[in-house]
């Protein structure tokens, strides 16, 4: 997608930064002193993202609007971006008050759809309460996608699994469309989880299922299984679950089908950032909000080969230290002698990341090179 700035009114771009634009010029590669920063050559906001944005902003600036802007939570898992628009005027619900939205906005305000989209009956409401002019709907087409796959299944009786996180927007809001009174649904957050639903299902009793993963067990069609995935995980991780799942289904003579959702310019980019790995870096940087999935998988696929930390922007590095977010202890923790004098360093930034933060992170490496 062609880039264009942001409103010069708001500050510094989100979409264009003239240091990330000169890496890709140079191939994704910059050398400050002894430090030589890799990146690939497509890297920051999917298609997806950029549209919400846009859309956001385009919303804002829309000539003779009144009223208020409220966002439904964040438009998407990326503190920069959320602030950016707060600091334009939107109001950011916080997750609590979402669902007071009717209560809240006036019937002059227009209301902001995140890009993982909201519950279904929520949705309604919104549709219910507020023209069609006064709702800007930013939901990715891949997540549009699904919902219609899982609400046409789901009217026929089929079983439903969800592979995604069970506390994920996108994984709620589809969940919502996914279950009828005559149907089931489940969840699978991994592999091991489709283990125990694959043996479940060849005992044809879901009893040891995790319950809070599962909805209406008695209403379980063990001929009929239907597959979707939250759009952020991991390519390969889907691949097994489709096939414990698709395995345990055939043995019984069943009907097992997948709808394709996983963001193809997810996989792009994690095939993009493994090849990166590959290259025998000394180290990753992962550059973005950690309650952002994607940049999670981003993370866990540099851990595998070596030193990897997440980080939320340039202020997290010093020559001596770094602060990070550790999926282990759940929050920022603090790593001395993190940056050796020499090395080849990747950054990664996940597809929620604005190119702001890379290029602040890039500036950074100059500050610390300085005596």
């Amino acid at each position: 997608m062609r880039e264009r700035e942001s409103h010069s009114r708001r500050g510094r771009s989100l979409f264009r930064d003239p240091d990330v634009m000169a890496a890709r010029a140079a191939g994704g590669r910059v050398t400050v002193g002894a430090w030589r920063l890799h990146l690939p050559r497509v890297f920051g906001f999917c298609g997806g993202v950029l549209n919400a944005v846009r859309l956001v902003e385009e919303c804002l600036d829309r000539p003779g609007r009144t009223g208020r802007v409220w966002l439904l939570g964040e438009i998407i898992h990326n503190r920069t971006v959320n602030e950016h628009f707060r600091a334009a005027g939107a109001r950011l619900l916080a997750e609590p008050d979402v669902r007071r939205i009717i209560e809240i906005a006036s019937p002059d305000d227009t209301v902001v759809i995140p890009a993982f989209g909201v519950p279904a009956d929520l949705d309604r409401r919104i549709r219910q309460a507020f023209p069609p002019e006064r709702i800007v709907d930013t939901t990715c087409r891949y997540v549009q996608r699904i919902w219609d796959f899982v609400a046409e299944r789901a009217a026929e009786g089929w079983t439903i699994a969800i592979h995604g996180k069970p506390e994920h927007a996108e994984t709620q809001a589809t969940s919502s469309r996914a279950l009828t009174p005559g149907n089931a649904l489940v969840v699978v957050p991994n592999p091991e989880t489709a283990d125990r639903l694959a043996a479940a299902w060849r005992r044809q009793d879901p009893a040891g299922y995790p319950p809070e993963l599962l909805r209406q067990p008695d209403r379980i069609a063990f001929d009929r299984l239907a597959m979707v995935n939250q759009t952020t995980m991991l390519h390969t991780e889907t691949f097994l679950v489709r096939d414990r799942l698709a395995d345990a289904v055939r043995r019984l003579g069943g009907r097992f089908e997948i709808c394709d959702t996983v963001c193809h310019a997810t996989q792009e980019e994690l095939a993009r950032y493994r090849a990166l790995c590959e290259q025998d870096c000394d180290l990753a940087l992962v550059i973005g909000d950690h309650s952002s999935s994607n940049t999670r998988e981003l993370h866990r696929l540099a851990s595998t080969f070596g030193p990897a930390y997440l980080i939320a922007g340039a202020a997290a590095l010093d020559a001596d230290r770094i602060r990070h977010y550790s999926p282990t202890a759940g929050h920022e923790i603090e790593t001395s002698d993190w940056l050796p004098r020499e090395a080849d360093i990747a950054l990664f930034a996940g597809a929620s990341c604005p190119a702001c933060d890379i290029g602040d992170v890039l500036r950074r490496f100059a500050q610390i090179q300085r005596p």
